[in-house]
């Protein structure tokens, strides 16, 4: 198995050989992850991260570029659709979740203006599967549906300090201001 360091390195030398071929880093990506969540021991490498909507999280690896985290969701906990400013990977480790992720409708530079999301793909996941979501289309939500529930994410750059989180139902979406990435 590798380590923390050997898995950041062979995510680097991916995205160095693929460039802008997204389709490369998915598959990629799906493969290292795939074989990367197969550790037993994934949840005791980590050090403690302030999670936006986990009760748990760590970080696994952080260089600034490259964030790798593996986080604890309960059942029935949803994660609301909402966009990153950075492509993110994500495999589920343990247990299951449903996914969805979205094609927005381009840059709304006002929060009151049409904000009407065309579903991508909708998919319940177990462990191992993963998903690319990465800009424009880096809008996703997801539901825990075990409580033993783990994902781990793979994030190429920080997280916009402002995202966006949107209403499906009422074409809108409200900014907020993320957190856990701040020092304090």
């Amino acid at each position: 198995m590798r380590t923390v360091r050997e898995f950041a390195s062979a995510t680097q030398a991916l995205l160095a050989d693929a460039g802008d071929d997204w389709n490369h880093v998915e598959a990629g990506l799906g493969e290292l992850m795939r074989e990367w969540v197969r550790r037993p021991d994934l949840l005791t490498l980590g050090v403690p991260r302030e999670g936006n909507h986990v009760r748990e999280s760590q970080y696994l690896y952080y260089d600034g570029e490259l964030a790798i985290t593996i986080s604890h969701q309960g059942r029935g906990v949803t994660i609301p659709a909402h966009d990153h400013g950075v492509w993110e990977a994500v495999a589920v480790y343990r247990g299951r979740i449903t996914h969805t992720r979205y094609r927005g409708a381009g840059e709304v530079a006002d929060a009151s203006a049409d904000a009407a999301l065309e579903i991508l793909e909708e998919r319940v996941m177990g462990a191992g599967d993963t998903i690319l979501v990465a800009p424009p289309d880096d809008i996703h939500s997801f539901t825990a549906l075990s409580e033993d529930t783990y994902h781990l994410a793979v994030v190429g750059g920080r997280y916009s300090p402002v995202r966006r989180y949107f209403q499906p139902d009422d074409h809108s979406y409200i900014y907020r201001a993320e957190t856990s990435w701040r020092r304090r």
